[in-house]
């Protein structure tokens, strides 16, 4: 299939997206010069890449995992078709539902390898490859419908709208300390939808089988959306606080991360942050550090970031008196 790209085409193509990126860089690197580079390409991009300079380290399945998750609850929709899938790619497409099929396969496996081998790993990196992974998602679901066949996939699919419900359900109530209403109707519509799609499947009515899931799904995103975005964002985000911390802070205030890393800081409150010798966010792994900090800081204060552990050592200490932000 590669020698029927053309070489003109490639080069047009490869052109094209210059020109189009060109639009924001180019700019962007006449008004910051030098430190663009440095922060944007070297440091969150080949440090990200090649280093853990920013913590993220997971195994080399991790994006394979966050795929399945990430396309849930068709996932075990897109597993019934990977068979398929792999006898396609094998041979050279002869149609347009091949080719199709074809390039929706490498732009979910090029990502897929790529950032695999990325020493740092989070969730973002791998979006580039959901526009294939729903093309590919989509073609087994009609696979099923076109064979009749499949109606494992449906159920399964059915049962992790469910569970999808449920996990809500006890995340809002155990950590997000949500009302008892909302979690029954995160769990509850999820859980009918799944019912109907069931029985839609098992009477190989395929079509009202998928429109089910496709509205369970929706139901479940808008669900959150409406529910618990507000206290998601409050407690997994940082830019609320940091909001905070700045207009509490007195002038020449510091930041000091405690046993824990967070780059927030780094981004909302530019230059507050204590860094080491090399100019990357010191992360203090005892109290004589912070002890140390707050010393050099000559502001008889600092604002400490740390964990819920370390708060309470923090709390029991009478040599660093501390006010809970």
């Amino acid at each position: 299939a590669w020698r029927r790209l053309r070489m003109l085409d490639v080069a047009a193509a490869s052109v094209s997206g210059a020109l189009v990126a060109s639009t924001w860089y180019v700019p962007v690197l006449a008004v910051n010069g030098w430190p663009f580079i440095q922060e944007f390409f070297i440091d969150h991009h080949f440090r990200r890449y090649l280093t853990n300079r920013f913590a993220h380290p997971q195994p080399v399945y991790f994006f394979a995992l966050v795929l399945l998750a990430g396309v849930v609850p068709w996932t075990f929709v897109f597993l019934q078709g990977l068979r398929g899938v792999a006898g396609v790619i094998r041979r050279q497409p002869q149609n347009d539902e091949a080719r199709l099929v074809w390039i929706a396969a490498w732009s979910v496996a090029v990502p897929l390898v790529f950032f695999s081998l990325s020493t740092s790993k989070l969730p973002g990196y791998i979006l580039p490859a959901f526009p294939g992974l729903a093309l590919l998602t989509g073609w087994a679901a009609d696979r099923i419908e076109r064979e009749d066949r499949g109606v494992w996939a449906v159920v399964a699919s059915s049962v992790s709208l469910v569970a999808v419900g449920i996990a809500l359900g006890v995340y809002g109530v155990n950590t997000l300390h949500a009302p008892a209403w909302e979690v029954v109707v995160l769990a509850a519509l999820p859980a009918s939808a799944a019912v109907v799609a069931t029985v839609m499947a098992v009477r190989r009515r395929w079509t009202a089988a998928f429109w089910t899931i496709a509205t369970g799904g929706a139901s479940i995103a808008a669900l959150i959306v409406v529910f618990l975005f507000g206290e998601l964002g409050a407690r997994e985000s940082l830019p609320g606080l940091m909001a905070r911390a700045d207009a509490s802070m007195t002038r020449g205030e510091l930041v000091l991360c405690y046993g824990v890393v967070e780059f927030a800081p780094a981004f909302y409150l530019q230059g507050r942050v204590v860094v080491d010798s090399a100019g990357d966010i010191l992360i203090a792994s005892s109290r004589d550090e912070v002890a140390a900090a707050l010393r050099e800081s000559g502001t008889g204060s600092i604002l400490v970031i740390t964990d819920d552990q370390r708060f309470r050592e923090l709390s029991m200490s009478v040599i660093l008196p501390f006010l809970a932000l």
